[in-house]
């Protein structure tokens, strides 16, 4: 026993007992859990064609692995029992596979990935070790995977940015008055619904925000009951983690077209293209998402993406009072000049009046799914 260690138990008043030498005995459970971790380790090892040197990484992965894992004499997973929330396995990998890796800031005519051998889980953030033959040493490539549930988001290491995110859409929903809750209806089933979670990032490719949505499962509607000439407002199961204490029986009665919903594209359609053909805008007719405000010799457009606006005009001061239009009919946020649009970089360049569109990102992501 280190001195650090015995200082800490003196600190906190801890009183160690000791096992006699040569009783293992006297510590079954850490010696058989110490027996199946090396165990997994030579088997993990036998497969790959990574040195002994690497013993490490596999024993640390056969740990990682355990905690994800149930017994026969305890049911829930050690992850499940410190967080109160099931951990997800999509992100799990065969210790010693080969895995292809995208090489940072590499020249045009340089081949942009790297075969590597997939080695161990970093602690701390969701991403993986990888052993580099070129390199002769193991390097941390962080990748975050988005959760696909909301037991995968809690359990995930940036469960407080999505429970933040999960906040913002539900006051969202509550001050717009999307819902309220009631008795469940006799003989009509609550639509389901689900959390989508996305991280959203910069042109650098970093995460900017972590953004929560919440989705009605539209496939579950049934025509002219749940949509149609004439229908009963839909409803569903209050969320998970957001169940109002002593109203655990109640549903959401909806009152507004949300995510998901078969009849919200064209609700929400219809609610936009009223706000803005009444600040004089008019719609192109071959492609309908485009609008244009024309004054004499000031002109605006206006290109809608699902709930995204780009504003492009020549009047400072015509894009202002769109801007300012639009604050008062709904809620947005102005993010300023646009600098990345589906995958594609907007480079300015005021001095000799030049826009340039870029798709590296875009290429970048292509080559990685493709294993180019």
């Amino acid at each position: 026993m280190s001195n650090e260690f015995d200082s800490f138990l003196k600190k906190h008043r801890i009183i160690s007992q000791l096992t006699a030498p040569g009783t293992p005995q006297q510590n079954e459970v850490a010696e058989r859990r110490n027996r199946t971790l090396l165990d997994m380790m030579r088997s993990m090892m036998s497969f790959s064609t990574l040195p002994t040197s690497f013993w490490g990484y596999a024993l640390e992965n056969a740990g990682y692995l355990l905690n994800l894992a149930s017994s026969k004499s305890v049911p829930l997973t050690i992850m499940e029992m410190w967080t109160s929330h099931k951990p997800g396995l999509h992100h799990v990998h065969i210790w010693g596979c080969p895995a292809h890796v995208l090489k940072p800031n590499v020249d045009k005519l340089e081949l942009r990935l790297e075969v590597c051998q997939f080695v161990g889980y970093p602690k701390g953030t969701m991403g993986y070790y990888f052993y580099s033959q070129v390199d002769q040493k193991a390097i941390p490539i962080v990748h975050e995977i988005d959760p696909t549930d909301y037991d995968e988001a809690m359990s995930n290491v940036d469960a407080h940015f999505w429970q933040k995110a999960m906040e913002v859409e539900l006051e969202s929903m509550h001050s717009n008055h999307v819902w309220e809750l009631v008795e469940a209806p006799k003989g009509i089933k609550p639509t389901g619904y689900k959390w989508v979670y996305k991280r959203k990032r910069g042109v650098d490719g970093k995460v900017e925000t972590f953004k929560a949505r919440f989705f009605e499962k539209g496939y579950s509607q049934k025509p002219i009951v749940n949509y149609g000439e004439t229908f009963l407002a839909d409803s569903h199961a209050q969320p998970d983690g957001f169940v109002a204490k002593g109203q655990e029986h109640m549903v959401c009665k909806l009152h507004k077209s949300i995510y998901g919903l078969k009849q919200a594209s064209r609700s929400w359609n219809k609610r936009f293209d009223q706000a803005i053909k009444a600040f004089y805008f008019d719609q192109n007719e071959d492609e309908p998402y485009v609008y244009k405000n024309v004054q004499e010799s000031m002109a605006v457009f206006m290109i809608l993406y699902v709930d995204d606006i780009l504003l492009i005009g020549n009047d400072v001061r015509l894009l202002s009072l769109v801007k300012i239009w639009f604050s008062t009919q709904f809620q947005m946020k102005d993010l300023g000049e646009a600098q990345y649009i589906l995958w594609i970089k907007v480079l300015r360049d005021h001095k000799n009046r030049k826009l340039v569109l870029s798709q590296d990102a875009y290429i970048d992501k292509l080559l990685v799914k493709y294993v180019m």
